[in-house]
């Protein structure tokens, strides 16, 4: 497109502005005039630039601080000049501001945010402009010079018109297609020739973590695990050759997580052939990934529970077998033994095969329990209670290098099981627990009432959606790994060395468990610890349970107490018994009145006994605070909640005492004797 005839040399368009901001719009809407538009903010360069008689149009801002349209209209306006005047007026410029700029001898004006169409208000201008100059001139050279401008105009507005059209129709492609970009579920990702990020849709910088904004720039290479780099690199280099490609992998988001995406990248060449970067559409393939985890833990249940159960036969049949020999074995002993003399020589080498046949019986007798053959008499019972009575036989078997924390729940209802048979299942669960400290740690025993929904069943095999009763044994031992966790409850398997193990002891537990229609699970981590939970079916309460026995011993002191207690009832209940047993007791309804407490030196404090659970600071947290300030004080938690934070994820961590609600008056002060007992023991030289 020209502005003049092909005789004439081509005409400069003179921008009259103090900055160079709108230059590219305005080369936008003037593609074939772009190279010949030139910027100048200053009065001198303006008479410059019209003294070389090729300008073909002055394009001026009205609002210009520099050179205001009103000046530039000034300038070419004077005698020697010859080039038309388009204002081009700013979104804040008003009608009067158009009728002002035409009244000073503008050819025609157009609104800033209207230069789509200036193509079309310059021809116009220029029409304008040649029949003034020849009505002006009044002779027949200037009447041919103004035929000529509106043949040369005439194909200027055509050609300007159809690249509007044009122009129009690109805008609207572009505009669908950028809607189709940002809304598309897929990430779009498009790469520099360097592979460094020039454009990413919203969804491709969500499924990172970022902003768009924030990836402009970054590389790619940056976002990809350092054990696929390699194999990035070898894409990276096919995409160069223009080999496109599909790959699953994996990308670092924002936060450090990982991303499973399945990336499909071709290159993009330039017209000259060469690269000018790459296109991924990316998709998500995270949730995908993570059902065919749970798929293939699920079908690796399956596989595990199929395999012990040809095992528990094959065990059941073996201990069947061993008990029809060994009945011979101790039978005959036995006789023999009695025909002899307690002298004779021989009657102590038989005394041997005895012992040795009532071993042999006990395991056979453990391998009845795994295989789920064993003789049970099931009733009612509450494992709470279970937990409570069998406390001191625990304690005396971990041994005082290993801390007992029993959290048996109130009220969680009652399973149907043997009573002997629990009690070995917790016995076993302790020893395997205590065996996995040799240096000392700390064993919690919860149980709870729980509701395991559809998605647990769906991941857990053999288990059913219903209520239950859940039995925790945790421990802060060694911990084991994937392929140790994977063999646990098989029998004869052990990680100890010979002759301390059996191999029998937790798949005892399996097959108790199972033969009491619970399900046992097991979650552990190398170094941290192990969390065995049962799960038992919720049945109706038992109508008379067994008597729980207490201890009996000093209950009794003159320590002060800080209670803190939300609860009004349980702080009144608690504090009249701690009064009754001599204690001096300070109550607190919230922690902050407890802080403030704290806070005054003249107040005496032995013992904190706080609640877990209370708003605004929960009981560990507070004793946090309070024992900063008191570096001698000791801390007794007390909760109703058995799936509080020191159990919920399977290791045990808070260093703090626990007394499990409701408490009665002998389990309250036996409590908190304990720990002031402790704290007045001597420290270990």
């Amino acid at each position: 497109m020209s502005l003049a005839p092909a005789s004439v040399a081509p005409l400069r368009v003179l921008w009259v502005d103090d900055s160079d901001e709108a230059l590219p719009r305005l080369r936008e809407a003037l593609p074939d005039l772009a190279r010949r538009l030139e910027r100048v903010d200053e009065a001198s360069g303006l008479r410059q630039a019209l003294a070389e008689r090729n300008v073909g149009v002055v394009l001026a801002r009205w609002t210009s601080a520099r050179l205001a349209g009103r000046e530039a209209l000034r300038l070419a306006r004077l005698p020697e000049n010859d080039a038309p005047l388009v204002v081009v007026l700013d979104q804040g410029d008003d009608a009067a501001s158009a009728l002002e700029a035409i009244a000073a001898g503008a050819d025609d004006f157009v609104r800033i945010d209207e230069l789509a169409r200036l193509g079309d208000v310059i021809a116009l201008a220029q029409v304008r402009w040649a029949r003034a100059r020849a009505t002006s001139v009044g002779d027949g050279d200037a009447v041919d010079r103004l035929v000529e401008a509106n043949e040369v105009l005439r194909a200027v507005v055509v050609d300007l018109r159809g690249r509007a059209r044009t122009h129009e129709a690109l805008r609207k492609s572009e505009e669908r297609f950028r809607r189709i970009v940002t809304t598309t579920m897929e990430g779009v990702w498009t790469l520099d020739a360097h592979l460094a990020t020039d454009f990413v849709n919203t969804r491709m910088a969500a499924m990172l973590g970022y902003t768009p904004e924030e990836m402009i720039g970054m590389p790619a290479i940056d976002f990809v695990e350092p054990a696929n780099r390699d194999n990035a690199e070898q894409r990276i280099e096919e995409r160069r050759k223009g080999v496109a490609g599909s790959s699953e992998l994996q990308l670092r988001r924002k936060d450090g997580s990982w991303v499973w995406v399945r990336m499909e990248s071709q290159p993009m060449f330039g017209p000259s052939g060469e690269l000018e970067g790459a296109l991924a559409v990316v998709t998500d393939l995270t949730e995908r990934r993570r059902a065919e985890r749970a798929l293939e833990e699920t079908e690796a249940q399956l596989r595990h529970a199929q395999k012990m159960e040809a095992v528990g036969r094959l065990a059941g049949g073996i201990a069947h077998d061993f008990n029809n020999l060994l009945s011979a074995v101790l039978a005959y002993s036995e006789v023999a033994m009695e025909a002899l003399e307690p002298s004779h020589p021989v009657r102590d080498d038989i005394a041997q095969i005895h012992v040795a046949g009532e071993r042999a019986a006990a395991l056979t007798r453990q391998l009845l329990m795994f295989s789920r053959r064993q003789v049970l008499e099931p009733r009612s019972l509450d494992p709470s209670e279970v937990l409570e009575s069998m406390d001191k036989m625990l304690r005396r078997v971990l041994g005082e290098h290993i801390e007992l924390v029993a959290l048996p729940g109130p009220t969680v209802g009652c399973i149907r099981a043997d009573r002997s048979s629990l009690e070995q299942v917790l016995m076993n669960l302790a020893v395997n627990a205590r065996d996995a400290m040799p240096d000392g740690g700390r064993l919690t025993i919860a149980t709870a009432s729980v509701v395991l929904d559809e998605e647990f069943a769906r991941s857990h095999v053999g288990v059913a959606p219903g209520a239950y009763v859940s039995m925790s044994v945790t421990d802060t031992g060694t911990g084991m790994d994937a392929e140790t966790r994977a063999h646990v409850f098989e029998p004869f398997f052990t990680t100890k060395p010979v002759g301390r193990g059996t191999g029998l002891g937790l798949s005892t537990v399996f097959g108790i468990v199972q033969q009491s229609s619970g399900t046992i699970w097991v979650e552990s981590e190398v170094g941290v610890g192990t969390t065995f939970t049962a799960y038992f079916p919720l049945v109706e309460a038992a109508t008379a349970p067994p008597p729980i026995v207490r201890t009996t011993g000093k209950t009794e002191g003159t320590e002060a107490i800080l209670l803190v207690e939300d609860n009004d009832q349980v702080r009144a209940v608690a504090m009249d018994i701690l009064r009754r047993h001599g204690y001096r007791v300070i109550e607190a309804r919230s922690p902050g009145e407890a802080i403030l407490i704290c806070e005054d030196p003249r107040e005496a404090i032995d013992l904190l006994l706080t609640d877990v659970v209370m708003p605004q600071l929960s009981g560990p947290a507070l004793a946090r605070r309070l024992v900063a300030l008191r570096p001698t004080l000791k801390v007794l938690c007390m909760s109703g909640y058995t799936d509080d934070e020191t159990i919920r994820h399977g290791v045990v961590d808070a260093d703090v005492a626990y007394l499990a609600k409701p408490f009665t008056s002998e389990s309250l002060t036996r409590k908190v004797r304990d720990v002031l007992d402790a704290i007045a023991a001597p420290a270990p030289s």
